[in-house]
């Protein structure tokens, strides 16, 4: 038999059905585990993001609070002294514990904010002038509680105008800048986020198309190199089969199917 127009065929008529079958199956895993893995890894780096975000509001939180309550414990200060000029003993110690807890509230808060795990250049520079205006925010309280807690009403009420203002508004405005810092690094991760998980959904999406578009090419490679040489040999069998010998030599790969071909 002239075996010179097989060379004509595609080199994929002369592989192997296994490894032919193991290379496209083997293909297909490795790419769409490739993918899912991609996406994976997106999805876990913006969740990883999510959770910082979570510990900057955290943190941002701590920080404002920490100025709401020593206002709110002002205001309590000051309930605390009017309720003893009326000798309302029982709701002056109600406001002044009130106050005791604000205190040590604001101060957890500002600790909270200390101890942040991310620290940036911008808010490292502030820390010096924030601490020493928080210290002398709470220290400058110490006299108005001492006050309260003697029925002091009338100092309540000027130490609060005279030096508790001007402490409270020192503090804000520094505050109002580390506060600003923070809110935009929690901006900055929740767009990081969202852009990782944009990314890890087109990964997924990637990998579906993919494994679509290699089942295409795996049915375009099956029906080439398997289907139809199949359906040929079939009709050759049934041309044999009929009587009918005078069939001319095909070209036919290396294959097994090619070899059955041959033999026929």
């Amino acid at each position: 038999m002239n075996t010179t127009p097989s060379q004509r065929l595609g080199f994929l008529h002369h592989i192997r059905l296994v490894p032919l079958f193991a290379c496209i199956l083997g293909g297909i895993l490795v790419l769409f585990a490739l993918s899912s893995a991609l996406a994976g890894y997106f999805l876990w780096q913006a969740d990883r993001d999510q959770r910082d975000v979570t510990a900057e509001i955290e943190i941002r939180t701590g920080l404002a609070n920490s100025s709401d309550f020593l206002r709110s414990a002002r205001i309590n200060m000051i309930q605390a002294g009017a309720a003893s000029r009326i000798a309302e003993m029982e709701a002056m110690k109600r406001n002044i514990a009130q106050t005791e807890s604000e205190i040590k509230q604001s101060q957890q808060g500002y600790r909270a904010y200390q101890n942040r795990s991310v620290k940036t250049p911008a808010d490292e520079a502030l820390d010096t002038e924030l601490n020493q205006r928080f210290q002398a925010y709470i220290t400058g309280m110490q006299p108005m509680l001492k006050y309260a807690k003697n029925g002091m009403f009338e100092a309540i009420i000027n130490h609060e105008s005279e030096q508790i203002r001007p402490l409270d508004n020192a503090y804000t405005d520094i505050l109002s800048k580390a506060v600003k810092i923070r809110s935009t690094r929690a901006n900055q991760l929740a767009e990081l986020a969202h852009q990782r998980t944009r990314l890890g959904g087109m990964f997924m999406i990637g990998a579906f198309v993919l494994a679509l578009v290699m089942t295409l090419i795996t049915f375009i490679v099956l029906r080439r190199i398997v289907i139809r040489p199949l359906q040929h040999a079939a009709q050759r069998i049934e041309k044999i089969a009929s009587g009918d010998l005078t069939m001319n030599d095909e070209p036919a790969g290396r294959n097994e199917i090619g070899r059955l071909s041959r033999h026929l």
